[in-house]
């Protein structure tokens, strides 16, 4: 039900996947694949949206090493840099992200070619469960990353991401680390 697929305003997009890969098909692990992706857009006023996220991955099985999840970057967890110690064979990942539209579908012109642009500011936190096949969901790992930053929409690319991060506070050593992502 989600309008403008480049920068919707309000509706839902829902998913399910299921997919079987094996050495049989070809592969070097046996396993299944259950996907399920859930995203929200709530209007709040003209220029303000609400952007909920859920994708929830269980891979049950045999699989090789360098088929495992890797979260951090900018389409997982923000202000964390992809780190092979932040893997899982199962993740699940939940976004909420405020969206302020400076502006949006303003015309350009370059050599004959028309297109458009648009900006926002946003805020929001990511967060990730990533745990391996010997682990129960509540052994596995929890990260979380608190971010605010600008979105350039462009025709291709989508949305272009710079956005900057706190990812973990340490109340007892009085220090925090902070990232910056930039991508799309």
């Amino acid at each position: 039900t989600r309008e403008r697929m480049m920068n919707p305003h309000r509706g839902i997009y829902n998913e399910v996947k299921f997919a079987q890969y094996g050495r049989k098909l070809g592969g070097d692990g046996d396993f299944s694949e259950y996907t399920y992706d859930l995203r929200g857009y709530i209007p709040v006023g003209l220029k303000n949206i609400i952007h909920v996220n859920t994708l929830a991955r269980y891979r049950p099985g045999t699989m090789p090493a360098y088929e495992l999840y890797h979260a951090g970057g900018v389409n997982s967890l923000r202000t964390f840099e992809p780190d092979p110690e932040i893997c899982g064979q199962h993740e699940v990942l939940a976004t909420a992200e405020y969206r302020y539209e400076l502006f949006t579908n303003r015309q350009v012109t370059f050599y004959d070619m028309n297109g458009y642009y648009g900006l926002q500011l946003v805020a929001g936190i990511d967060n990730a469960w990533e745990w391996l096949p010997d682990e129960s969901f509540k052994e596995g790992r929890y990260y979380n990353s608190f971010y605010a930053g600008i979105h350039l929409l462009v025709p291709v690319l989508e949305r272009v991401r710079l956005e900057f991060g706190i990812n973990s506070v340490d109340t007892d050593e009085k220090t925090f680390k902070f990232g910056i992502n930039l991508g799309w």
